[in-house]
């Protein structure tokens, strides 16, 4: 059930879209179906759909470290 500061999306964003510089995969919307939140560095968007203490989270599956804060793709 959504509150009704949430909603959702109506398309699913493109991943590493528009950088003229070092993307580390290709242009993604697909979305791969996890049952844990574990990192496999396909470059798609990933989805934890079992009953884990993670269920629900969607996530960047990349290892990768973004180039302006050397974040991790997979915490976003």
């Amino acid at each position: 059930m959504l509150t009704r500061d949430q909603a959702y999306l109506t398309e699913i964003p493109v991943l590493w879209k528009g950088s003229p510089f070092y993307s580390p995969h290709r242009q993604s919307r697909e979305i791969i179906y996890y049952p844990s939140k574990i990192t496999r560095d396909s470059g798609h968007w990933a989805y934890v759909n079992i009953p884990d203490p993670n269920f629900g989270v969607f996530y960047i599956d990349c290892s990768h470290t973004d180039s302006i804060y050397g974040d991790r793709w997979d915490s976003f």
